[in-house]
C-alpha cells in the first residue's frame, strides 16, 4: 500500500526530471532540432494564457512520466536553456548538428553513464515542405533541385547521419533510436499544397533513398534502430477531408494554427501539446517499449487534454474503465488532508491525478507500478485554494475518476 504521500507538482523549469525521477530509468539523450528543443526554454512557443502547458514531446516525457533528461539549466551555445541531456537545437540541420558538436557532446555523455538511451530525430530543416531554402521539399518537388545537384543533397545527409550514428554508437548507448525521414507527400494537407504527382513523387523517391541509406548504417548494429512516421501519418491523414481529429471529446483542428490546444499546429507551425503528445506514443515510445523493454506508459487521450490546459468534456470524466476498481476519497469536502481508497483488479502501472477546474494539473502522487488488491494513500492538500478538483486513476487495466472539494 502507498501511505502518507504528498502531492508532487508537475517538473517547472526550476525543477530538474531526477529530482522527480519516478521512472526509474537512466538517462535520455535526444539529438535533433526544433521538433525536439524544450518550447519552454529561451523562446516560450505558447502565447498568454497556454504558454505554461504548450510542450513539447520531451517536456511531457520530463514532466509526466518522469524521464530523465537532465539537469535544468543555460548553457552556451550550441546549446541553450533546457535539459541537459537534450542537445536538439532550433533551425537545426544535419549539417549544423555535426559541425556544432552536438553529437560528441551527447556521445561523451553516453561514456560518462549519464545517458543510457539516445533518440534521433531530425530532418525537417533539411527537406521540410517549404518553398525556400534550406527545406528543400519545394525544390526537389519543382525539379529545381535534380541531378547531381540532388543526389550530393542526399548524400550529404546520408554522411552526416553516418557520423553522428557511428560516433553515438561508438560511446555504447542501451538502445540508440533513429526518427526516419518522412514523406511529406503522404499528408493530404501537403497534396493539397503541392498538387503535381510527379513532384511528389521525385520527394518520395529522395527519402526513400536516404531512409535506405540510414538503414544500412545501423543494420550491423543491435542496439540501433529505424522508427517510422506511419502511425502519425495513418492517425493524422484519417482525420481528413473533416480536418478535426477526435481526442477525449475535444476536436483537434488539424487544417489551421492557433495557440490554443484546440488546434494540431501552434502559430509558429509547430505542433501544439496534444499533437506532440501523439508524437510521443506513435514516435518515441515504441522502441523503448518494444526493444529494450522499459514500460513507459503511454499518454492516454485525456491525459493529453488535461496537459495542454483543457479541461476533459463532462462526459470524459464520470464512470469507469473496469467496475471492479474501487474508488473513495474522504472527508469531501476537506480542509487540509485527504485519503484515497482503491482497489486495483490486477497489478500494473498506475497513475494518480488531481486538476483544478480550469483542467491544471496540481498534483500527481503516484506513478509507480501496484500489486492487484486494496490501497490507501493519504495527501495534503491544505496549500490548495478553495474549490472542485477532479482526480483520475488510470491504468493498463481500469481507470476511475472522482471529484473533492476543498474547502476552509
Amino acid at each position: 500500500a502507498v501511505r502518507n504521500a504528498s502531492a508532487v507538482p508537475a517538473t517547472t523549469p526550476n525543477q530538474t526530471p531526477s529530482e522527480l525521477n519516478f521512472s526509474g530509468l537512466p538517462g535520455f539523450g535526444i539529438l535533433g532540432d526544433s521538433n525536439s528543443d524544450e518550447y519552454r526554454a529561451d523562446d516560450d512557443r505558447g502565447s498568454p494564457p497556454w504558454e505554461a502547458t504548450t510542450l513539447n514531446f520531451v517536456e511531457l516525457l520530463a514532466q509526466h512520466r518522469g524521464l530523465d533528461f537532465g539537469p535544468w539549466g543555460t548553457r552556451p551555445e550550441p546549446r541553450r536553456s533546457g535539459y541537459a541531456y537534450n542537445w536538439a537545437r532550433t533551425s537545426a540541420t544535419s549539417t549544423s548538428m555535426v559541425q556544432n558538436g552536438q553529437h560528441t557532446g551527447l556521445a561523451a555523455q553516453i561514456r560518462a553513464g549519464l545517458v543510457s538511451y539516445a533518440f534521433i530525430w531530425i530532418g525537417t530543416n533539411d527537406f521540410g515542405p517549404e518553398e525556400t531554402t534550406p527545406y528543400n521539399y519545394g525544390a526537389i518537388y519543382s525539379g529545381a533541385t535534380q541531378g547531381a545537384k540532388l543526389q550530393a543533397l542526399l548524400d550529404g545527409f546520408i554522411g552526416n547521419m553516418r557520423t553522428t550514428i557511428d560516433t553515438l554508437l561508438a560511446a555504447d548507448p542501451a538502445l540508440l533510436v533513429i526518427a526516419d525521414m518522412v514523406d511529406y507527400g503522404e499528408y493530404p494537407l501537403i497534396v493539397e499544397l503541392f498538387p503535381d504527382p510527379e513532384g511528389r513523387q521525385r520527394f518520395t523517391d529522395a527519402m526513400i533513398y536516404v531512409n535506405a541509406g540510414l538503414q544500412a548504417i545501423i543494420e550491423d548494429h543491435e542496439n540501433a534502430t529505424l522508427v517510422g512516421h506511419d502511425a502519425m501519418i495513418e492517425t493524422f491523414a484519417d482525420a481528413y477531408p473533416d480536418g478535426f481529429l477526435d481526442v477525449a471529446g475535444v476536436q483537434l483542428d488539424l487544417l489551421n494554427e492557433g495557440d490554443d490546444p484546440t488546434f494540431l499546429f501552434l502559430k509558429d507551425g509547430h505542433f501544439g501539446t496534444i499533437a506532440n503528445g501523439l508524437t510521443a506514443n506513435m514516435l518515441f515510445l515504441p522502441a523503448f517499449n518494444e526493444i529494450a523493454e522499459l514500460g513507459i506508459a503511454p499518454f492516454t487521450d485525456e491525459e493529453l487534454v488535461l496537459y495542454a490546459g483543457l479541461p476533459l468534456p463532462v462526459s470524459t470524466v464520470s464512470g469507469t474503465a473496469d467496475s471492479s476498481l474501487k474508488l473513495r476519497s474522504y472527508p469531501n469536502p476537506t480542509s487540509s488532508t485527504l485519503t484515497v481508497e482503491f482497489a486495483l483488479p490486477k497489478s500494473g502501472f498506475y497513475t494518480l491525478q488531481f486538476f483544478d477546474s480550469n483542467g491544471r494539473e496540481v498534483g500527481a502522487p503516484l506513478r509507480q507500478v501496484l500489486h492487484a488488491g486494496p490501497h490507501s494513500l493519504e495527501l495534503d492538500v491544505s496549500g490548495w485554494a478553495n474549490g472542485t478538483y477532479t482526480y483520475s486513476l488510470r491504468g493498463e487495466h481500469a481507470e476511475a475518476s472522482g471529484r473533492v472539494v476543498v474547502v476552509r
